[in-house]
């Protein structure tokens, strides 16, 4: 029979077995009515849609295993569902890698954990608690909530191509390092040195945190990054909204951060080691502006206003309160 679609529960009760069956073939659609849905799931290699019909807050995949992602996707669009409770090596709720789309998901209370019978962790073991994106996989219009990593990338960790783009990633965080290894870094997201052309764009990363560096955002390899936001993050070591590694350059374009803190230091919402440049941005403390960071000084800005400082150098820049509209509200306007 030429079938185009297949409901859950309604035809099958297992989505890889739905995935699997002779009937869908590239281009077909797989669809769950609202529900709570056990299991973990690799589905791979058939474009597939996979959605719901009723949206991911009342129907929900639930991870059940310690060792596997709650849905492995390298094709296809998974759209509309809510990812939960997942323990994985690389993505404890999503691993999406190959060409696919994730979109309109809401990922949450994940967990990334290192292999426990590797006598040695290997990247990317214990990154991306919320969703570990890899080859030119996109992810979009998504909130990722309440996840923590082993490693790096409490929320999301990228490399090689990946795009995440229109999400909102909120209140993640990395896990302690043991003693002898230095604290991991990235506790909303953590775009790894496997980087080649990592881009994100039109994101808000709130209320995330790390012991080390980068409490939104840590890059350690090639990526582009615009027009987003980064308020009430937390870093320990330093750069509470954003932290780029030794060894990188990369260019922040219409960026807004607001009351990101560290606690170490004064590199309150940014910290570099590499070859940064501020284009066009506003970083404020909001009414935190009693502490200033002399060593913002020595990062290259232009056409920004920098809340941060005393004395803005370089070409354009102002020291100004932005006024916003509601920045406590997340109403960033001007």
């Amino acid at each position: 029979p030429n079938i185009s679609s297949l409901y859950i529960p309604d035809h099958y009760v297992h989505l890889e077995t739905a995935y699997y069956t002779k009937f869908i073939d590239n281009g077909d659609s797989i669809v769950f009515r609202p529900g709570f849905y056990p299991g973990n799931h690799d589905l791979l290699g058939k474009d597939v849609l996979i959605t719901s019909t009723h949206g991911p807050i009342i129907t929900i995949l639930i991870g059940i295993t310690t060792q596997q992602s709650v849905i492995s996707i390298d094709r296809g669009r998974l759209d509309g569902l809510g990812i939960q409770n997942g323990t994985g090596f690389s993505g404890g709720g999503v691993w999406a890698g190959g060409t696919a789309v994730v979109a309109n998901c809401f990922i949450k209370n994940n967990l990334a954990v290192e292999d426990p019978t590797a006598n040695m962790q290997i990247y990317p073991s214990g990154h991306g608690g919320g969703v570990f994106i890899t080859d030119t996989a996109l992810v979009t219009d998504c909130k990722i909530v309440n996840n923590r990593a082993r490693r790096g990338g409490g929320g999301v960790a990228m490399d090689k191509f990946a795009i995440m783009e229109n999400s909102i990633v909120f209140s993640n965080s990395n896990l302690s390092a043991p003693l002898s290894e230095p604290p991991y870094s990235g506790g909303g997201v953590f775009i790894s040195d496997h980087s080649f052309g990592v881009v994100v764009r039109n994101c808000r990363f709130t209320r995330n945190r790390t012991l080390g560096i980068g409490g939104g955002v840590c890059v350690d390899g090639n990526t582009t990054i615009g027009n987003c936001i980064f308020n009430y993050n937390i870093a320990r070591v330093g750069g509470g909204g954003f932290a780029l590694a030794a060894g990188n350059s990369i260019d922040l374009v219409n960026c807004t951060f607001y009351r990101n803190s560290a606690s170490q230091n004064d590199h309150y919402s940014i910290i570099s080691f590499g070859d940064l440049n501020i284009l066009n941005c506003i970083v404020s403390r909001g009414i935190l502006v009693d502490r200033v960071n002399n060593k913002f000084y020595s990062i290259n800005s232009t056409y920004s206003l920098i809340q941060e400082v005393t004395v803005a150098g370089g070409t354009g820049n102002i020291v100004a309160n932005p006024l916003f509209v509601d920045p406590e509200n997340s109403d960033f306007r001007l």
